[in-house]
């Protein structure tokens, strides 16, 4: 029996190769209408659907896969990339979704989950849960590495950032008006001289005024409690 040369041993093995390939094309081909269709359904929250809501899609309608079972949704992604089909994801990658939420906030510190996800767009669905998780996060970390902040005990919300700043601002300068820091921190929508003032002298009191109020009155329930 003559041996083949190793080349002629690739050649074969490209060749075989090149036909599976193209053997495994045209029977997806036969499921391009079924897979654009499953793709066309609306996802949850009028987001694009996923694969794996896809892909029970087509098991609902007893479609079986081109390995005759039931379809998954990695799948129906492979097949469909097979057939050049590149549908819309459902959501953003969970390592891509922080960098792009991160940039957004650093543009607009008091951004929020709904402005992110309308910045985002429909090609790059993000959940809204996920949105606000995400800008809590780095709110969360911005205020540790204030002191007062921590110390204080604020919440992290729209203005945790302006939070920060003006704490900061009121230990290189404790005897300045909330006039004196809006325009050292120059104006901003959420910038109001009230809501500085009151930052200024819970900044001095070291307690939030508001969690302040509901301890005293509490106290004050208890000690109608105790006294009936």
């Amino acid at each position: 029996m003559a041996r083949h040369s190793r080349a002629n041993q690739r050649r074969i093995l490209a060749l075989a190769h090149a036909g599976a390939r193209r053997a495994i094309k045209e029977r997806s081909e036969l499921y391009r209408a079924h897979i654009e269709w499953a793709f066309r359904q609306p996802g949850m929250h009028g987001r694009a659907i996923s694969c794996c809501a896809a892909a029970n899609k087509l098991n609902e309608r007893c479609i079986p896969s081109p390995m005759g079972s039931i379809w998954s949704g990695d799948q129906l992604i492979r097949t469909a990339r097979r057939l050049g089909l590149n549908p819309r994801p459902a959501r953003i990658s969970p390592k891509l979704s922080p960098i792009l939420v991160r940039e957004l906030w650093t543009q607009q510190p008091d951004i929020t989950p709904a402005q992110v996800l309308e910045r985002l767009g429909p090609d790059r669905p993000l959940g809204l849960q996920r949105a606000r998780n995400l800008l809590t996060s780095f709110r969360r970390a911005a205020a540790n590495r204030s002191a007062i902040y921590r110390r204080i005990g604020w919440w992290f919300d729209r203005r945790t950032v302006l939070r920060v700043r003006i704490s900061a601002t009121w230990e290189k300068h404790p005897e300045w008006s909330a006039i004196q820091v809006i325009a050292k921190l120059g104006p901003q929508p959420l910038l109001s001289p009230i809501w500085v003032r009151r930052i200024l002298r819970e900044c001095r009191r070291g307690v939030p005024e508001e969690p302040t109020l509901k301890r005293r009155k509490g106290r004050r329930l208890r000690r109608r409690r105790t006294a009936q």
